[in-house]
C-alpha cells in the first residue's frame, strides 16, 4: 500500500471517529443525562470532603486555616444538587424543552450558566485557599512563606502539626473535584446550546 493510500485511509478512519462523537453528543437522547450523573457523582463527592475537612479544622480550632473553600463548597453543594435532579426531571419528564417559550428555554440556559459562574469562583477560590492560606500547604506564591513570614503560619495554626500533610491533600482533592464538577457543567451547556442549534438548524 503506497504512503499516499495509508493517509487516506487515516483520515477517513478520523473523519469516521469525528463523525460517530458528533452524533453520539448531538444526537443521543441519554448524552446529557451521562454528564448531569457524573456531575452529581463529583458534586456528592466534593461535599463530602468539604465537610470533612471543616470537619477537622474545627476541630483544631482553625477552622479558617486553609481559608473559605470548604464553606463554599458546603454551600453551594447541595444547591447544584438539587438543579441537577430538577434539571433531570424537566429533560426527560416533563414537557419536552422543544416545545417551552423561548423566554423558558433561556431561563434554562441562564441558570445552567449561573451554576457554571458559581463554580468557577469556588475553583478559583479552592486554588487561591491552597496556595496563600495561613497553613502554607506550598510554599510557592504563598505570602506566609520565607522570611518575612507572620508569627503563626503553617503548622502553628493546628493543635496536632502532624494533621498539616492530610488537610492539604484534603484541600488540594477539594480542587480537583471543583474542577471535574465544572468542566461537567460546562459539557453540558455546550452540549446543549449545540444540540439547540442544530434543531433550529433544521427548520
Amino acid at each position: 500500500m503506497t504512503p499516499a493510500k495509508q493517509a487516506s485511509q487515516r483520515r477517513g478512519s478520523k473523519q469516521t471517529t469525528l463523525a460517530w462523537w458528533r452524533t453520539f453528543l448531538l444526537h443521543n437522547a441519554f448524552v446529557p443525562l451521562l454528564f448531569r450523573l457524573i456531575n452529581i457523582t463529583f458534586t456528592t463527592t466534593t461535599l463530602a470532603v468539604a465537610i470533612k475537612l471543616y470537619q477537622i479544622l474545627r476541630d483544631e480550632d482553625a477552622p479558617d486555616a486553609v481559608g473559605s473553600s470548604p464553606i463554599v463548597a458546603i454551600i453551594f453543594s447541595p444547591l447544584t444538587l438539587l438543579h441537577v435532579g430538577i434539571q433531570i426531571w424537566l429533560e426527560y419528564f416533563s414537557r419536552p424543552i422543544g416545545l417551552w417559550r423561548v423566554g423558558s428555554k433561556l431561563f434554562y440556559t441562564l441558570t445552567e450558566l449561573i451554576f457554571v459562574c458559581l463554580w468557577s469562583a469556588e475553583l478559583s477560590l479552592s486554588f487561591d485557599n491552597y496556595f496563600t492560606s495561613t497553613l502554607v500547604c506550598t510554599t510557592f506564591d504563598s505570602p506566609y512563606a520565607g522570611n518575612d513570614s507572620p508569627t503563626v503560619t503553617g503548622n502553628q495554626v493546628l493543635n496536632n502539626p502532624g494533621k498539616k500533610p492530610y488537610i492539604c491533600r484534603l484541600q488540594g482533592a477539594l480542587i480537583g473535584l471543583v474542577f471535574t464538577s465544572l468542566l461537567a457543567y460546562v459539557i453540558v451547556l455546550t452540549v446543549s446550546l449545540f444540540r439547540i442549534f442544530v434543531r433550529v438548524s433544521r427548520h
